[in-house]
């Protein structure tokens, strides 16, 4: 008989009625397969068992079930919620047949399978991880709007608080919230969790090999506060548009579980202990491929809402049902009940729903273990939080979620550098006093009240230097520095010059593993330099030019004057990024004054495999009517726009540049 919350008003919910009768074991041996489409409802027997297939289809969707004498070609009808004057029917087709029973592929799913069979095959997970991969920790809601990426990055900032290396992944791509918080902080990102879907769809290597080490190599410029962050996307502009997603990869991979595998090989390759991933909300295919993976860290995030305490305890049912934590390596799943305002904290409702919660985690459990969860308190800051990453990250250490989350970290394995550290003695050193550190910085500030005087080596690394560091460890920035007058761009591009190779100071602006070796050569500054200045600009353009295999590099007040006549020429757009290309080149030192030099600098560097950065200033002195003059404006245009748009696609970058422009 048709269970009583089954309508049957298509094949979705005559296919319902056989789905629930073979989970329960129930299907009769002489049925082999059962696929369900639109127009019919066909059933696969062993030969000699129509009349017994027809009986026992009568008993099952009685009162619905008709044999049809006047279709030879279909055996059987449904009778579907209809209209009286528009009858609806599901044809049967019962097809007998001598082959076996279809295993089906192992595909991490939440939803029905294509073809019902009558014994389902155990799941065979894959191995556990060894002990050199980094523990995979995934944070998922049933319900969007309970806090979990709120909760997600406050769990990263505890993983760092103990000295955890991150790789997070922004795994929402429908909802991407990482990203956005990233749109200033990192507004050009090198790669995307898109990438690398995208890229591992196509790859033939094993396990996706090349892929993990490209994404693994173009990370490296985004490191954002010990973390490595991977947003959904490259631009916020392209969520919308996912041509591939993950279930796309798992149904075209053997291994089933290809997505984390690639996420811990990507983390190896990075040297991180943790890669957290941020899940989509709800029961998405998005987020299968981790969920029903038993060898991840599932971190459920519910409030106490009926809504997401009734949603959370069915999707642990569904998760004990298809993928539960049954190895001894086996991470067990944990709980954030969040936003939980003073008054209900330790009362019998929040008591009564966390009872509600460990009885659908059973199956997880087993008996003897006991339910992780923690408790984060609501905080009226949190509920809109601001666009940029350091204010969040700011405002969750003040909320105290960071501290509330923490507990959730001795899930994991227990750091081994972490232990090595703190076993090794602290050795106690001369601090310097007070008194010296105050003199010491008043001769340094004394040094560097105006940059074009400055004459000091050594430099602040404020944040945004040590983020223009930080985020080119791989590759040389192509960067556009623009402020008021005042505001440090000559003092910048004297400190990057003085060092005459990017690695050295990238370095010397904190960033860590620093892996690009690229020449430095200035090609305009400010006219308001000391002579001092002058003389260190053309010493370290002839020294790039020397070490590059160019004697006669254009002077910048040469370069000046070229800059003046183009200016006479009416330039459009396009021509004006063709001159600039040709001015870089012939203040390298090639080719002089000859047009075409500009991209004939981009072969040369990829043909001797070197890298080059040029540093531009003192843009406000060729260009001091800007705001008014039209030639003016679309020289700086073509410069800042235009020249950075055609670098940036070079295959290898060889060629980059970084320019200062005065408001």
């Amino acid at each position: 008989m048709i269970p009583p919350d089954i309508r049957l008003y298509t094949w979705v919910d005559a296919e319902e009625v056989l789905l629930r009768i073979s989970q329960q074991g129930s299907l009769p041996k002489w049925l082999i397969w059962v696929r369900a489409y639109w127009d019919s409802l066909t059933i696969g027997i062993r030969p000699g068992n129509q009349a017994e297939a027809k009986d026992w289809l009568g008993e099952v969707y009685d009162p619905r079930f008709r044999i049809d004498s006047e279709n030879n070609m279909v055996n059987g009808l449904i009778l579907l919620e209809s209209l009286p004057e528009v009858e609806q029917i599901l044809p049967v087709i019962l097809e007998e047949t001598e082959e076996e029973s279809p295993v089906p592929r192992l595909v991490p799913s939440l939803a029905r399978p294509g073809v019902l069979v009558p014994h389902h095959q155990s799941a065979e997970f894959p191995p556990s991880f060894t002990s050199d991969f980094p523990s995979i920790v995934a944070f998922h809601s049933f319900k969007g709007g309970v806090g979990r990426t709120t909760n997600a990055l406050a769990f990263a900032q505890a993983l760092i608080d103990r000295e955890y290396r991150v790789l997070l992944v922004d795994g929402d791509m429908e909802a991407p919230g990482i990203s956005w918080l990233l749109e200033r902080r990192l507004p050009s990102p090198p790669v995307s969790f898109a990438d690398l879907l995208a890229l591992a769809h196509g790859d033939q290597s094993p396990s996706a090999n090349n892929t993990v080490q490209l994404v693994a190599d173009r990370l490296q410029s985004a490191l954002i506060d010990d973390i490595y962050v991977l947003p959904s996307f490259r631009s916020t502009d392209r969520f919308s548009s996912l041509e591939i997603k993950p279930e796309h990869l798992i149904q075209g991979s053997e291994n089933p579980f290809i997505l984390t595998q690639i996420l811990a090989d990507l983390g190896k390759n990075l040297g991180v202990d943790v890669v957290l991933v941020d899940l989509r909300a709800g029961l998405s295919e998005l987020s299968t491929g981790l969920l029903l993976d038993p060898r991840v860290y599932r971190i459920f995030v519910t409030t106490l809402s009926g809504q997401s305490i009734s949603g959370t305890t069915r999707l642990l049912e569904l998760l004990g049902e298809r993928a539960p934590s049954t190895r001894n390596t086996d991470p067990l799943p944990a709980i954030i009940i969040s936003q939980v305002r003073d008054e209900f904290q330790n009362t019998e409702f929040l008591l009564d729903q966390e009872e509600k919660l460990l009885e659908a985690a059973k199956s997880f459990l087993g008996e003897d273990l006991q339910l992780v969860r923690v408790i984060t308190g609501f905080a009226d800051s949190l509920q809109v939080l601001p666009s940029m990453w350091e204010e969040v990250i700011a405002r969750l250490r003040r909320s105290g979620i960071v501290d509330a989350v923490s507990p959730l970290l001795d899930l994991l394995p227990t750091k081994r550098s972490q232990i090595i550290q703190e076993s090794l003695p602290i050795i106690e050193e001369n601090l310097p006093t007070l008194k010296s550190q105050r003199e010491a910085l008043r001769d340094i500030t004394r040094k560097l009240v105006f940059a074009e005087t400055a004459e000091a080596e050594d430099f602040l690394a404020t944040i945004p230097l040590r983020h223009l560091a930080s985020d080119h460890r791989r590759q040389v920035p192509i960067t556009v520095v623009v402020g008021a007058k005042g505001s440090g761009k000559t003092y910048t591009f004297l400190q990057i010059i003085r060092r005459e190779n990017w690695q050295t100071f990238a370095e010397d602006a904190c960033a860590t593993q620093v892996q690009v070796n690229a020449f430095i050569c200035p090609i305009l500054a400010s006219q308001n330099l000391r002579p001092s200045g002058v003389k260190l600009v053309g010493e370290v353009q002839k020294k790039t030019a020397k070490a590059l295999g160019f004697d006669h590099p254009r002077d910048i007040q040469s370069i000046r004057d070229h800059i003046g006549d183009f200016c006479q020429q009416n330039l459009l757009e396009g021509q004006w990024r063709e001159r600039w290309l040709d001015v870089i080149a012939w203040g390298v030192g090639l080719q002089p004054q000859k047009e075409g030099a500009g991209r004939g600098l981009t072969e040369y560097l990829l043909q001797k495999q070197q890298r080059l950065l040029i540093v531009i200033d003192g843009l406000e002195d060729l260009f001091q009517n800007f705001a008014s003059n039209e030639t003016q404006q679309i020289a700086l245009r073509a410069l800042l726009q235009g020249v950075p748009e055609w670098l940036g696609q070079q295959p290898g970058r060889p060629l980059e540049r970084r320019s200062s422009r005065r408001y």
